[in-house]
């Protein structure tokens, strides 16, 4: 890749390699196993993770109205991590 870095003619391609190089050196990328109905369980899992979030804002605008931001974020993640994780493993 460095090669191409040093090729490429427009500033912004060299940043987004330099960057791709850096994750590649930095991170580990899971690749997920390959079976019948991953697009499904991938699809359920996103579903019950965005809704998740989005009952989790609510319950935290509610809280915020009856004390202060931070032990009403506490209380809601704590609650929502518990229930997100319970309610994925029935699947």
């Amino acid at each position: 890749m460095s090669q191409e870095i040093e090729q490429a003619a427009d500033n912004n391609m060299k940043k987004l390699l330099q960057t791709c190089q850096l994750m590649q050196r930095e991170y580990e990328f899971f690749i997920p196993p390959l079976f019948e109905g991953i697009d499904q369980l991938q699809d359920q899992y996103e579903s019950q993770l965005r809704e998740t979030a989005s009952s989790s804002r609510q319950s935290y605008l509610n809280s915020m109205a009856s004390g202060d931001s931070v032990s009403a974020y506490e209380e809601m993640a704590i609650d929502a991590y518990q229930d997100f994780v319970e309610r994925w493993a029935g699947n």
